[in-house]
């Protein structure tokens, strides 16, 4: 379980003073760090193993680009499609398209919750 550092955007109602935080080259900065902690952690995934990959912001440059990048990196891992994980109301709540290429998003407003992005990937047999 990779809980990554983050900007925060999807906890900004618990916490608004973030909005006065964020800056493009702070978004940046974490986007590679947090690129950086998945690099190291894919390691230590054995066969077979999953690596689940959270943050509590809802930035695309800190989620899905770096889902994106990660999965073209490391040929070893495929997402999981979380459709076989979920019964048919909670798919129904959430994004299906999403939830088959191995994510989800949590929004505040729809979901009745913070702001939560899950990946997860799996490391291949071979």
């Amino acid at each position: 379980m990779a809980d990554l550092p983050c900007s925060g955007i999807g906890i900004i109602g618990k916490k608004p003073d973030i909005k006065y935080r964020l800056e493009e080259e702070g978004l940046k900065s974490l986007s590679n760090l947090q690129k950086e902690i998945l690099d190291n952690v894919s390691k230590y995934v054995k066969k077979n193993g999953e690596l689940i990959f959270s943050t509590c912001t809802l930035n695309k440059a800190e989620n899905e680009d770096n889902m994106l990048l990660f999965l073209k990196n490391h040929k070893d891992f495929k997402a999981v499609d979380l459709t076989e994980r979920m019964d048919k109301e909670t798919i129904k709540m959430l994004e299906e398209s999403e939830l088959k290429n191995g994510y989800m998003k949590l929004i505040p407003g729809r979901d009745n919750c913070d702001g939560f992005f899950i990946a997860v990937f799996r490391r291949d047999n071979d």
